[in-house]
C-alpha cells in the first residue's frame, strides 16, 4: 500500500531536529524507506535572508521529483517588508 504524506517540512530549523530532512534527496530516500508515494511539503527557512526565498526553495526542491508536491508558504515577515503575495506568485511564475 502506498501512502501520501500531507505535512512535510524540509530545511534546517532554528532548533536542530534529530534526523531532520534537510533536502529533497533525503526526503525522497525517506519516502522510499516508508513506502510513501507522494508528499505535500514546504521548505522551512528561519533567517531573514532565507525567508525571502522560502517559496523559491520549495519550488526548487519540487522540481527534483514529481513525487514532491509543493505547498505555498505565506510568511508574514515577507509581507510586512512590502512585497504582496500576488507579486511573489507572479515573480515565481506560479499559476
Amino acid at each position: 500500500m502506498k501512502f501520501f504524506d500531507c505535512n512535510v517540512m524540509i530545511g534546517e530549523a532554528v532548533v536542530p531536529i534529530p534526523n531532520a530532512i534537510l533536502d529533497a534527496r533525503t526526503l525522497l530516500a525517506e519516502m522510499d524507506r516508508l513506502d510513501i508515494a507522494q508528499a505535500l511539503f514546504f521548505h522551512y527557512a528561519f533567517t531573514m535572508d532565507q525567508k525571502k526565498d522560502i517559496n523559491r526553495l520549495t519550488l526548487e526542491a519540487a522540481r527534483q521529483s514529481n513525487r514532491l508536491v509543493p505547498t505555498w508558504v505565506l510568511s508574514t515577515a515577507v509581507t510586512r517588508m512590502g512585497e504582496k503575495l500576488e507579486d511573489q506568485v507572479g515573480r515565481m511564475s506560479v499559476r
